[in-house]
């Protein structure tokens, strides 16, 4: 059967600096940190409706960039995502945040990159420090008003600033490892995820990404125990319910195909991913009018998929 998780080749290492190694795994090299991890980002907004955005020079790049207060997690010894957020604010920017909610993560470059991004929103904050970062970084901090960020990073990318996109990840709403079966990512959940982001990121600098593939759920035999679950590709998905002479019938709460069928004494669940729930998603995603859209995991669609997106191509 064709699943998502593809075997696992023997990872070589092809260097290995102080921060980064480089690996490669078959035909794929990537990068991933040495004493991280993972990474925070901080949505913060102030009492008077201003988001805080820093600016700073980046090598790589070879210039200013503007984005997110954000950082990296792990690499000040044992600490918890959240409280390298609640660091990396305080140090960029100088503000305290008496209000932490955590909204999503998602990965920061998944064809580079192991690294994923931690999301939070920062609210009920007051300045304890000039901010600026540690040494050497030299950070510019900006308030600038919800009402005013759109033409405010217009004008940076008109100065030659490079402004960061923000990836939201619309899925993995129910994981390997949630405590119930249910979708990787019902409408809802990604209409209130892409609702929530553009409310607080300009749209023009929002990335939505959406699943090409789907959980077949494996419900405990005992009350109460935790499902567990496989991820697979479209076909895959198809070719399971086939075997089991199983057919998925449309369920508006989600805005996907959904079937359930029991083997072994046990009931297994899926809620599809397909052509139609993946159009639903993108219809309510463009509506935000964002920037654009990212999938994952590519070889997980069908041919037919690229029709579906096509449409929203320009």
């Amino acid at each position: 059967m064709e699943q998502m998780e593809q075997p696992e080749e023997a990872c070589l290492s092809l260097c290995r600096g102080k921060f980064l190694e480089l690996l490669k795994e078959g035909r794929w090299e990537y990068v991933r940190r040495v004493n991280a991890s993972g990474a925070v980002m901080i949505v913060a907004v102030t009492e008077e409706g201003e988001l805080l955005l820093v600016e700073e020079y980046r090598v790589p790049l070879h210039a200013r960039t503007v984005g997110l207060p954000a950082g990296i997690s792990g690499d000040e010894g044992e600490e918890s995502s959240l409280q390298s957020a609640r660091r990396e604010l305080e140090e960029e920017t100088g503000y305290r945040a008496d209000s932490w909610t955590y909204l999503l993560a998602g990965p920061s470059s998944p064809g580079l990159t192991t690294e994923m991004v931690s999301f939070y929103m920062a609210e009920g904050l007051h300045r304890i420090s000039e901010g600026g970062g540690v040494a050497h970084e030299n950070i510019t901090v900006h308030r600038i008003p919800l009402t005013l960020v759109h033409d405010w990073l217009m004008e940076q990318m008109e100065q030659g600033k490079v402004v960061d996109y923000v990836i939201l990840m619309a899925y993995d709403e129910h994981y390997q490892g949630s405590e119930e079966s249910g979708s990787v990512s019902s409408l809802e959940f990604v209409k209130n995820g892409v609702a929530s982001m553009v409310a607080s990121v300009p749209k023009e600098r929002v990335v939505a990404a959406l699943p090409f593939y789907t959980r077949l759920w494996k419900e405990s035999k005992s009350k109460g125990g935790k499902p567990t679950s496989q991820a697979y590709g479209m076909s895959a998905a198809e070719t399971i319910l086939k075997s089991h002479d199983t057919t998925a019938k449309w369920d508006d709460t989600t805005g996907q195909y959904f079937a359930q069928y029991k083997d072994g004494g046990y009931t297994y669940k899926i809620w599809l991913e397909e052509e139609t729930s993946l159009g639903k998603k993108m219809d309510e995603v463009a509506k935000q009018k964002v920037a654009g859209f990212a999938f994952w995991k590519l070889g997980c669609e069908r041919p037919a998929t690229w029709s579906t997106i096509q449409k929203y191509c320009k």
